[in-house]
């Protein structure tokens, strides 16, 4: 999570690193998927 963090810093860019556990990752990809949202999930 660490280095995702760091990356994100370094590199400037545009997303918002929010720390969950695997249910409520899998529950918020499904949701933007239903509303063609773009998201990343790094598990």
């Amino acid at each position: 999570m660490e280095l995702t963090r760091q990356a994100i810093e370094e590199f400037d860019l545009p997303y918002t690193l929010i720390e969950s556990s695997e249910p409520a990752m899998l529950s918020e990809l499904e949701r933007a998927q239903s509303n063609g949202l773009k998201i990343i999930v790094n598990n």
